[in-house]
């Protein structure tokens, strides 16, 4: 695999998208839905082909990585391209009944105090 030192070159844009998904997750399935929607896209370049990598193990979830790059970036919206591709790709996954892992519960303890000062007056 080829290291990317800039995501962008004049030509395309790489994109990094994270997405969680249970530990039971079928990857191959999560692999097919992901490249299928990519396929879809006009944007999206074929070659290189978009790459699935596991990024942390988290407690209750796999934190994965898709790259893909996004064909002429000067004359196309990154944000949207971006937008459309991750609501495509949830609705997909939920489809196949791949639910994306909801954000770690945190239980958060501890006191808050507030001291009144008086005003100075003088």
């Amino acid at each position: 695999m080829e290291e990317v030192k800039h995501p962008y070159d004049g030509v395309r844009y790489r994109v990094e998208e994270p997405i969680s998904v249970a530990y039971e997750a079928n990857h191959d399935e999560i692999r097919s839905v992901l490249q299928a929607v990519a396929d879809e896209d006009d944007r999206i370049l074929s070659k290189p082909a978009p790459a699935l990598h596991v990024a942390q193990l988290d407690d209750s979830s796999v934190r994965l990585t898709i790259r893909y790059w996004v064909v002429e970036p000067a004359e196309t919206d990154i944000l949207a391209a971006r937008t459309d591709y991750a609501e495509r790709v949830v609705a997909r996954l939920a489809e196949a009944g791949v639910a994306v892992a909801p954000a770690s519960p945190q239980e958060l303890s501890g006191s808050l105090a507030i001291e009144r000062r008086s005003a100075d007056r003088s």
